[in-house]
């Protein structure tokens, strides 16, 4: 569980989050010939960015209405959250009973995740706000030291601070990451 390798980055705003996946894309290493060949996309036709909202509940949701990553009620036991007891954050995987419908680990707990959208109603039409640009921008999943309600695939929030339990203040990017998608460049 404190594999210290294998854990989350943290520390990260979500400008920080986009200029790790330009610069990957730029690496152009996904688009080398095997990659592209494996995949069946076109050479140097991928590009790595940060989830939608939409694309970050799908991966966590799946198809049905479940209100965890997991099916059924919160469990404690499926992902690193404060009702864990574990008090930092753990090795990526070692909750394999909290696995979303597509398999994606710890999409609930562990740290905050960063996506490619501007906080606005929510669900909505394709409207514009991915487009990566300004200063706010949408976190999923919850935390290690977030209780189960922020466990739930619909919790979301954007303010870079909010307050512990016990009403002292935090900053949201001491637990914030991030996980990437590989998409076609459409």
């Amino acid at each position: 569980m404190l594999d210290y390798d294998n854990r989350p980055v943290r520390y990260v705003f979500g400008n920080d989050a986009q200029a790790y996946c330009q610069w990957l894309t730029d690496l152009r290493v996904l688009a080398q010939r095997p990659v592209a060949e494996r995949s069946g996309l076109e050479l140097g036709g991928l590009e790595v960015r940060l989830p939608t909202e939409a694309e970050w509940e799908k991966a966590a949701r799946g198809n049905d209405k479940r209100i965890f990553s997991w099916q059924g009620e919160f469990d404690p036991d499926k992902a690193n959250v404060v009702e864990t007891g574990i008090g930092t954050t753990s090795a990526v995987g070692c909750f394999p009973n909290g696995a979303s419908p597509y398999g994606c680990l710890d999409m609930i707990g562990n740290v905050w995740e960063w996506t490619n959208s501007k906080k606005e109603k929510y669900p909505y039409k394709n409207d514009g706000r991915e487009d990566g640009k300004g200063d706010s921008f949408v976190v999923r999943g919850g935390a290690r030291n977030n209780n189960g309600v922020s466990a739930r695939c619909a919790f979301r929030n954007d303010d870079t601070r909010y307050l512990h339990d016990n009403d002292t203040v935090n900053y949201l990017w001491h637990d914030s990451g991030f996980r990437v998608v590989v998409s076609s460049i459409s």
